[in-house]
């Protein structure tokens, strides 16, 4: 069931909202190179943290490992925090509208989101993906899933700020402004 809610998730973050840009504009919204930078290099962590989710996930098919607890209380509440990330990530793309892009994009200028959820949080996708992981790691509380949710920690906070950056070069005080009204957030 984790898998299909990953496979799910995936599509929703990232296939479904990468052909609604595309067919809208014409704009690949992949950034990503194989360049040496920090921003191409945190990239390559992702694709290998959703590589690493997706081995988690399926491992539990057709393995039983040990968990650090298994409780029906823990697994209830790891389940309510993956769907309710899913549905808040949902809505967070559907505000970001053409707007949305994976990683830096330093060829275009894209609006500034600052109304809906992104007056909660400057990182809505982003909190609903670390959202999603803790809950992964509550449904299925293993050493791997405990990786999994530490280097998604790690790698969501350097994309974070390394965006932040590239957001204040364009949009100056504007994004100054939205930066002292609004948290950065990574948590409900």
């Amino acid at each position: 069931m984790v898998l299909g809610f990953f496979i799910i998730f995936f599509c929703m973050a990232f296939v479904l909202p990468t052909v609604r840009v595309y067919r809208a504009n014409g704009v690949v919204p992949i950034t990503f190179k194989n360049s040496e930078s920090a921003h191409d290099l945190i990239g390559s962590y992702m694709k290998l943290l959703f590589v690493l989710i997706f081995i988690s996930a399926l491992s539990y098919e057709f393995f039983k490992f040990t968990e650090f607890f298994n409780h029906e209380h823990t697994t209830l509440a790891g389940w309510i925090l993956m769907i309710l990330s899913l549905i808040f990530m949902c809505a967070a793309q559907v505000q970001m509208k053409d707007s949305w892009r994976i990683g830096i994009d330093d060829k275009q200028v894209t609006e500034l989101r600052t109304h809906g959820i992104f007056s909660f949080t400057r990182n809505p996708i982003f909190a609903a993906t670390i959202v999603a992981l803790s809950g992964n790691f509550l449904v299925y509380s293993t050493a791997l899933n405990l990786m999994i949710l530490v280097l998604g920690i790690v790698l969501v906070t350097i994309q974070i700020r390394l965006e932040e950056e590239h957001l204040y070069k364009i949009h100056k005080e504007k994004y100054a402004d939205y930066k002292n009204k609004v948290q950065r957030r990574l948590f409900f």
